[in-house]
């Protein structure tokens, strides 16, 4: 199986550009929407949100089972809406073919076989999971002693090849 990166503007997945930005830089300051793919997180800002191989997408999927234009994401009255721009491979929301879908968070997605994962309020869900555990705490480890053992034998000394 073949595995293809993904790519914001042709970029490196750690610079914002334009709608859709690495997740590291903004998690802890905000929440919203982010798209998994291939293990690198990308938040969905703003209204819109295009999907495709073509190098003026949001986000760019170098795989060429994706469409140049494949897919698009709309925020409409508080709901993420994936839809299908006619694409040859086709969209899928958790298996099945859609052409306009509204998404939950979880939910997987397909474009022409290439997988993505839509998460909704991470920020939210990582602060009630440290509410559960607590937070990180600091402690400092006592110092130990390091011993230098010189001229140790072993089998191997005196050996010729």
């Amino acid at each position: 199986m073949a595995h293809y990166r993904c790519a914001i503007f042709a970029s490196s997945h750690y610079r914002n550009i334009g709608m859709a930005e690495n997740y590291q830089t903004s998690l802890e300051s905000s929440s919203g929407a982010y798209l998994i793919v291939n293990s690198e997180v990308y938040q969905i800002n703003g209204a819109l949100t295009n999907l495709g191989r073509k190098l003026d997408n949001h986000i760019v999927l170098n795989d060429p089972r994706v469409s140049r234009n494949h897919a698009q994401i709309r925020m409409v009255d508080g709901h993420y809406i994936l839809l299908d721009l006619n694409s040859t491979g086709g969209t899928l929301v958790n298996g099945k073919k859609i052409s306009k879908s509204v998404l939950y968070s979880g939910d997987s997605i397909s474009l022409a076989g290439m997988e993505l994962k839509f998460v909704q309020d991470t920020p939210r869900m990582i602060s009630k999971a440290m509410e559960r555990t607590g937070p990180l705490k600091n402690f400092k480890l006592e110092e130990v002693p390091t011993f230098i053992i010189k001229d140790h034998p072993n089998s191997l000394q005196g050996r010729e090849d």
